[in-house]
C-alpha cells in the first residue's frame, strides 16, 4: 500500500487491524449475534406424552365422538404461540409444529383463533366416528401477525399431524 509521509510517497505496511482493539469487536460481535440467537429461539407449549401422541396419529375417534385436529405447521411467527378456542372456551395453545386432538360430541361446534388483529372461526358440524383436519396458520398483519385457520382434507391434515408433536389440550368433556 502506498502511504504519504512528509509530501512523499513511501511503500510500505499500513497499520494491521488485527490489533487487541478489533479483535476485542470481533469478538463482542460474535457473542452478540450468538446471544441473539439464543433469545429469539422458538415458541413452546405443553406437550403430551409420546404415547398420548401416538395414540393421537393413529386417528381413530372415541367412540361415540368425533375427532377435530388442529395442527399448526412451521412458517411465520416461529416465536409466536397461538390459543385455540372451541365453543368459545380456550382449549390451549399451538407452536410451530404441533397438533391438537379435540374429541367432541356430534353436532355443530364453532373452532377459532385469534392474532392480535383479527378473529378467525370456522363452524363444524361433527358426526360420530369421523375425523376433521384444520391448519392454523399466521400471516403478515397491519402491525401484528394474523391468525388463519382453514380445513384440510383427510390425506393432507394426516400428513401434517404425522409431522408434528401432540400438544396438551383441555378435554372438551371437561369444559361442558
Amino acid at each position: 500500500m502506498w502511504l504519504a509521509l512528509g509530501g512523499t510517497l513511501s511503500r510500505e505496511k499500513a497499520p494491521s487491524t488485527k490489533g487487541p482493539i478489533m479483535k476485542t469487536a470481533h469478538l463482542n460481535f460474535m457473542l452478540a449475534v450468538i446471544g441473539l440467537a439464543v433469545l429469539s429461539g422458538c415458541a413452546s407449549v405443553p406437550m403430551t406424552s409420546a404415547a398420548l401422541d401416538a395414540e393421537g396419529k393413529k386417528f381413530v375417534p372415541e367412540s361415540g365422538k368425533a375427532s377435530i385436529y388442529v395442527n399448526r405447521a412451521g412458517g411465520m411467527g416461529t416465536a409466536v404461540t397461538v390459543q385455540t378456542v372451541l365453543d368459545g372456551r380456550i382449549v390451549g395453545a399451538l407452536a410451530p409444529n404441533t397438533y391438537q386432538l379435540l374429541s367432541v360430541t356430534a353436532g355443530q361446534h364453532i373452532l377459532s383463533t385469534s392474532g392480535l388483529e383479527n378473529v378467525e372461526q370456522v363452524k363444524i358440524d361433527a358426526e360420530a366416528g369421523n375425523n376433521y383436519f384444520y391448519r392454523l396458520s399466521l400471516g403478515m398483519g397491519w402491525m401484528t401477525p394474523r391468525a388463519h385457520i382453514k380445513s384440510v382434507d383427510e390425506e393432507e391434515g394426516r400428513r401434517d399431524v404425522l409431522k408434528s408433536k401432540r400438544a396438551e389440550a383441555a378435554s372438551y368433556s371437561e369444559l361442558r
